[in-house]
């Protein structure tokens, strides 16, 4: 009789520990990662978007999802426009998002 109790406790231990598990670890969750590649192929092909990297999607709590990338732009690029659209295409998934926009010729230095 102990041993089908232990049984019956560990079964219903496991899922808890894999969710836990996944949760403290920020892996990105299953259930969204095609919405995520499909609003990277979204963003990437607008005029002056040159591509989204430095991802990163995690979960917060149960249900509720974060995440962050970087985009890099052409220097005439109005920034706050990809970034709001980008903010569109995520809102139906994330609860926080928070994106870094970087200008083509960032970081050259110019005399």
């Amino acid at each position: 009789m102990s041993i089908l109790i232990a049984v019956l406790i560990l079964s219903s231990v496991f899922p808890l520990l894999r969710s836990t598990s996944a949760v403290l670890l920020q892996t990105t969750p299953a259930e969204i990662q095609s919405s995520i590649e499909q609003n990277f192929h979204e963003i990437t092909s607008v005029d002056g978007v040159l591509e989204c990297f430095d991802h990163h999607f995690w979960t917060h709590a149960p249900g509720l999802y974060v995440g962050t990338f970087r985009i890099r732009v052409r220097s005439d690029v109005e920034e706050q426009r990809v970034i709001s659209y980008a903010q569109q295409l995520f809102s139906g998934i994330l609860c926080d998002l928070t994106i870094q926009v970087e200008k083509e010729d960032w970081g050259l230095t110019r005399l």
